[in-house]
């Protein structure tokens, strides 16, 4: 009359490519979201960055490779309970109880960006008529920016069968 059972959701993270912060068109295409970041020694603060993300290890001197990180995997757990209450003719009764997410991973939006402009530092104009920002890496890259986790549900029921 009385079973349980359990149910381990995983996912994967979902891969994403290392860039500016939002609002910023470094390469002048028109949209502020989209710009991967340069990876470049001479960025400072770049080295401590590349040395404790390891999907921005192998890049140096360029632009981030796309979808080269990945934020982290995503885990829940159900549990279920039925506990019969008996029969009444041909009918069974049971008293059902579900727990939806009762242990799961924090969820929310991840900072991707890394590499910030320093407000402190200026915009020049180099020989070639470039405009160069002055940069910085974001020591909060592959933080989570802003929690927006499921919650948790109590789901109590009771079914009948025929």
């Amino acid at each position: 009359p009385l079973s349980l059972a359990a149910r381990f959701r995983f996912r994967s993270g979902v891969p994403f490519t290392p860039g500016f912060q939002r609002g910023v068109d470094a390469n002048g295409d028109g949209s502020s979201a989209n710009d991967p970041a340069a990876i470049g020694g001479s960025i400072p603060g770049m080295a401590e960055l590349k040395s404790s993300e390891s999907c921005l290890g192998d890049q140096v001197g360029g632009l981030a490779e796309r979808n080269s990180c990945r934020e982290p995997g995503v885990s829940a757990l159900d549990l279920r309970g039925q506990l019969g209450l008996g029969r009444g003719g041909s009918r069974h009764v049971a008293l059902t109880v579900d727990l939806f997410n009762l242990v799961g991973t924090e969820t929310g939006l991840y900072d991707h960006a890394a590499v910030l402009v320093n407000p402190a530092g200026s915009i020049t104009v180099d020989g070639a008529g470039h405009t160069v920002l002055p940069l910085l890496a974001n020591q909060n890259f592959g933080q989570l920016l802003v929690r927006r986790g499921e919650g948790r549900i109590l789901r109590v029921g009771i079914r009948v069968e025929n």
